[in-house]
């Protein structure tokens, strides 16, 4: 659960300095395109920590209901 909430954190801090660095020079563009592609990544694990989650929580459900 720590794990999400920080990829999360990262995610936006990386979505604020993406858009503030599109509007500079050339540089500033080349960083922001550098940081897109980790932006893609992040979603990417954040999606698949979402599913463990998922798949976690069903699990104990199941477990809880095999005890009664």
């Amino acid at each position: 659960m720590k794990l999400l909430e920080y990829k999360q954190r990262e995610l936006q801090q990386i979505s604020t300095e993406i858009q503030r660095l599109s509007q500079g020079n050339p540089r500033q563009q080349r960083k922001c395109a550098r940081l897109k592609e980790d932006h893609e990544k992040l979603i990417q694990e954040i999606q698949k920590l979402q599913e463990n989650r998922k798949k976690d929580e069903k699990r104990k459900n199941t477990k809880s209901c095999e005890k009664r």
